[in-house]
C-alpha cells in the first residue's frame, strides 16, 4: 500500500515507508532502506524537509 504511493512521489507515503523500514514494521528492518525513503521526502522542497527531515533522522539515530 504505501510503496505504490511513495514510487509516485507522495511524501506522506515516502515518510511511513522510511518508519516502517527503520522500525521493522510490516516489513525486515533495514536502516538504508528508511533513508532512502527519508532522502526521497527530504528532496521535495523546502516544505518536505521542514516537516519531515528532522523526524527521519530521528529515527534513524535511535
Amino acid at each position: 500500500m504505501w510503496r505504490a504511493a511513495a514510487e509516485q512521489g507522495e511524501q506522506v507515503a515516502q515518510y511511513n515507508l522510511g518508519l516502517r523500514y527503520a522500525n521493522g514494521r510490516g516489513v525486515s528492518r533495514d536502516d538504508a532502506e528508511a533513508v532512502k525513503w527519508y532522502r526521497a521526502v527530504a528532496g521535495q522542497g523546502m516544505q518536505g524537509r521542514r516537516r519531515y527531515s528532522g523526524c527521519s533522522m530521528q529515527a534513524v539515530v535511535v
